[in-house]
């Protein structure tokens, strides 16, 4: 009972569904209590309607007439998203003590969950430096948010030292400053400077630098023998713009042809332009399915093999 979890001040999801829904109800929102399954359990209630199907359970409310899912065994989650476990599952929402509702949780779009990277280079001899602008939205914040809260601050650091490597593995963080942790209201950013040096090539009074500092998917061939589909936390979009001022006394002799892969479920889109006197890149990354089918790998792999010879 929501009396016994207050007093002990700790529980399992049940305890907490059965607290959220009191304190609703006690605040004048309707609220009911819902038996799902997490995706790691692949029944629907007409396939096997028995507790096999179900192994956690929330609390769920009607509001602005759609059903809102509140899963409080994660307090990072933005109102209004579902937690990243139950994404396309059933829900049994219990409406009256003799009467349930079975409702699809909707799964996040893509256009939700984003992480919007822009950078400003600058040449300093062979050194690259940059400051930068890195956003995270959707289930991408909360995902980064778990990854954080838990951790020392030394682990802390290590970990945004590891999210904001640039170029080489010389890389050096000069700044990171985050905003947006504590305020689920708003999107989470790391505000970052940093330095690689020996990563501008000069040959015959001419530079050279390779504008993708990072490298998004470039390792993640599937074996052919792999015997299951790929699963992913929650669909999403990375867009990265890199900008580099031309350098006094240099002009532009060369950029990169534009590059670009699409399917239903992924895709990528690479472009390089001259504006006036910078060279701005944009890149964009897209993943439109939780799961990558295993008939999709050959698709899947055509298009890192894309992505490797672009990089």
């Amino acid at each position: 009972q929501a009396n016994d979890v207050c007093q002990k001040r700790y529980g399992d999801c049940k305890d907490m569904a059965s607290l959220t829904s009191s304190m609703l109800n006690l605040a004048g929102i309707p609220s009911y209590l819902v038996w799902i399954g997490t995706r790691d359990i692949p029944y629907k209630y007409a396939e096997n309607p028995s507790m096999s199907v179900d192994n956690h359970m929330i609390a769920a409310v009607k509001w602005q007439g759609k059903w809102q899912f509140l899963d409080a065994t994660d307090d990072r989650i933005d109102f209004g998203l579902p937690t990243s476990h139950i994404q396309g599952k059933e829900a049994l929402i219990m409406t009256s003590e003799d009467k349930y509702e079975i409702v699809p949780v909707p799964i996040v779009p893509a256009a939700q969950n984003t992480k919007v990277d822009s950078m400003i280079l600058s040449i300093e001899g062979k050194t690259l430096k940059g400051n930068g602008t890195l956003t995270f939205e959707g289930l991408w914040k909360t995902s980064l948010k778990s990854a954080v809260q838990y951790r020392s601050e030394p682990q802390r650091d290590e970990y945004y030292k590891n999210v904001l490597s640039r170029g080489s593995n010389k890389c050096a963080l000069l700044k990171n400053v985050v905003t947006g942790l504590q305020n689920r209201d708003v999107p989470v950013r790391l505000q970052y400077a940093f330095s690689v040096p020996d990563y501008v090539q000069e040959a015959a009074g001419e530079l050279f630098i390779n504008p993708h500092l990072t490298r998004p998917w470039a390792d993640k061939r599937q074996e052919e023998s792999r015997k299951n589909d790929w699963k992913h936390e929650f669909t999403h979009i990375e867009d990265m713009v890199t900008i580099l001022p031309i350098p006094k006394g240099y002009t532009v002799t060369n950029l990169p042809t534009n590059a670009s892969f699409s399917h239903p479920d992924f895709g990528f889109k690479l472009s390089y332009e001259q504006k006036n006197d910078q060279i701005v890149v944009r890149s964009q990354w897209t993943l439109n399915s939780l799961l990558v089918k295993k008939s999709s790998f050959p698709e899947w792999n055509k298009m890192v093999a894309a992505l490797n010879e672009a990089y």
